[in-house]
């Protein structure tokens, strides 16, 4: 089964990914709990895939310095929602690859950006 994913969704993916909203983070818990309805849905396979894109776009956020502070900082502050979703999955070789790959993703590049403070 493959996830379509809508114009709406579309949308609303791109305003979280330039954080086009930064005061208002009802769009990424928006965001965040689009995707909670659908994987019930769908398979575990196809759950994988939608849940490292949730992630790899959250990521893509955090290290996007063009993005306001305040998203990114709220980006990273609930990125533990997909991941811990991942984590639920059932417990393949290829999701603990892809949970431990992106869980070190995580650690090295927030640690980098968010240790020095980019709040300048």
């Amino acid at each position: 089964m493959i996830l379509k994913i809508d114009a709406a969704t579309r949308e609303l993916e791109e305003r979280v990914r330039l954080g086009k909203n930064p005061d208002s983070p009802d769009l990424l818990y928006t965001y965040l709990d689009l995707y909670k309805g659908r994987l019930s849905q769908i398979g575990v396979e196809v759950s994988q895939a939608y849940l490292t894109r949730i992630i790899d776009l959250l990521i893509e956020t955090i290290c996007d310095p063009l993005v306001p502070y305040q998203w990114r900082a709220l980006c990273l502050d609930n990125i533990h929602k997909p991941v811990f979703d991942l984590n639920n999955l059932p417990k393949t070789e290829n999701n603990r690859t892809i949970l431990r790959n992106k869980t070190y993703e995580i650690g090295v590049l927030t640690g980098h950006l968010f240790k020095y403070g980019d709040a300048s």
